[in-house]
Parts: structure tokens; C-alpha cells; sequence
């Protein structure tokens, strides 16, 4: 213990990158004021440095080496027999081996399978779409893009559909919704239980006006 609270004011640092074995992901050098005193690989960073750390103490002060012992020997062969011994009794379909495969430093489930790619699905009414990606938010965008596409198969060209949809049609929207609100909200200082006239008369003309516009089908309704 009095020889590794020697080297405490010793700067220690860590240089990851990618292994030179395409079987490994990671390489760690670790560096004691600016010098590489132990290098180790392994399938995450966090392992590649506890091993490296561990082979800078075995070269600087070999007299650890009885009391490290070799469970964390630094080499591919014992590092995978102390992943296995860890792993063992435990149930691949556990819901807690990522987190304890990031606490143990070993290579995830998801790193197994390779790059993860996102399905993302869409409905709109009775138009659905859906996209296999890497990015989720690229998937949701492509999946908007072709529900647009089934609803308008005429439009080719997304500045048409901007015309249907663009910041004038939210500012039409916005006005039409504001004044439907108007029309049955209370006025100021109105009582609920009393019927508001002018709100009503509002509403009878608002009827007309879709009559009108839509003739034979609310042909039951009628004004006096």
C-alpha cells in the first residue's frame, strides 16, 4: 500500500482507440505523465481501462502480482474466462444484463447483434407506413413523407403540398378555429344559465351560411 501512495502526485491518463484485432473493439493505453506504462484490448472501454491500469501496476511494481493474481491477467483468455465466471448461472433473457454488463465492463447484448436499426410505424386514419432506419427521427420524417404521399398521389412535389399545409393554411386554421370558439364561448359578464341572444343569432347565421354551401344535406334543419 506505501508503494502506491508513492506514485499518487504521478499524472495517470487513458488513450482509447480501436484494437488492431478485428475480433476486439477497443485498445487503451494507460499513460503515467505522458509515458505508456500498460496497453490491454477488449469489447468496451471501461474494461480495455481497468486492464491497462492493471498492467501498469504489474510492470511498475511486480510485487502486486501475488496479490492481483491472474483472474484479471490483462490477456484476451482470462479476461474472457472472468466474463464467463461472472455471467454464468445468469439467464440471457434477464432484464438486468445490460446494466450489469456496463458495471462489469463486458461487451453488451446490443454490440452481439450488430448495428441497431429502428422500425418506426405510422397511422393516419386508414393510412399506415413504416420504416426501417438506424436514426429514429429520420424514420418518423420518411414515415409522414409517404402517409402525404397516399393521402395526395397527384402531388409530386413537396412545395404543393407546402401550399396545402404551409404557414398560410396554419394561419387560415388558426382563424377559423378562433372564431368557432367565439361563437359559443359566453360573452363578458354573461350569466350560464341565461340564454346569450347576440351568440345565438351568430350561430343561426353560421348555420345559413353552411346550408348554403352544402344544400340537401341538413335539409331537416330549419331557421325561423
Amino acid at each position: 500500500m506505501t508503494v502506491i501512495q508513492s506514485k499518487k502526485d504521478q499524472r495517470i491518463s487513458y488513450q482509447c482507440g480501436p484494437s488492431m484485432d478485428s475480433n476486439i473493439i477497443f485498445h487503451t493505453e494507460a499513460l503515467i505523465d505522458g509515458k505508456v506504462e500498460g496497453t490491454a484490448d477488449a469489447m468496451s472501454k471501461k474494461a480495455t481501462k481497468q486492464a491497462a491500469a492493471l498492467n501498469a501496476l504489474r510492470k511498475l511494481v511486480p510485487e502486486l502480482h501475488s496479490v492481483l493474481g491472474e483472474t484479471f491477467g490483462g490477456t484476451k483468455q482470462s479476461g474472457n474466462v472472468h466474463e464467463v465466471a461472472l455471467f454464468r448461472d445468469v439467464p440471457i433473457s434477464d432484464p438486468c444484463i445490460g446494466d450489469m454488463a456496463v458495471k462489469a465492463g463486458v461487451c453488451l447484448p446490443t454490440r452481439q447483434i450488430g448495428p441497431k436499426r429502428n422500425e418506426y410505424s405510422c397511422t393516419a386514419g386508414r393510412y399506415s407506413a413504416a420504416v426501417v432506419h438506424t436514426r429514429m427521427v429520420r424514420a418518423k420524417q420518411l414515415c409522414a413523407q409517404r402517409i402525404l404521399q397516399e393521402l395526395h398521389p397527384q402531388l409530386r412535389t413537396y412545395g404543393k403540398f407546402l401550399e396545402l399545409y404551409g404557414s398560410v393554411f396554419q394561419e387560415k386554421r388558426k382563424r377559423l378555429l378562433k372564431e368557432a370558439k367565439s361563437l359559443y364561448q359566453l360573452a363578458p359578464g354573461a350569466v350560464e344559465d341565461k340564454i346569450d341572444w347576440p351568440r345565438l343569432v351568430r350561430l343561426q347565421e353560421e348555420m345559413r351560411k353552411l346550408i348554403a354551401q352544402t344544400p340537401g344535406v341538413l335539409s331537416s334543419i330549419r331557421y325561423v
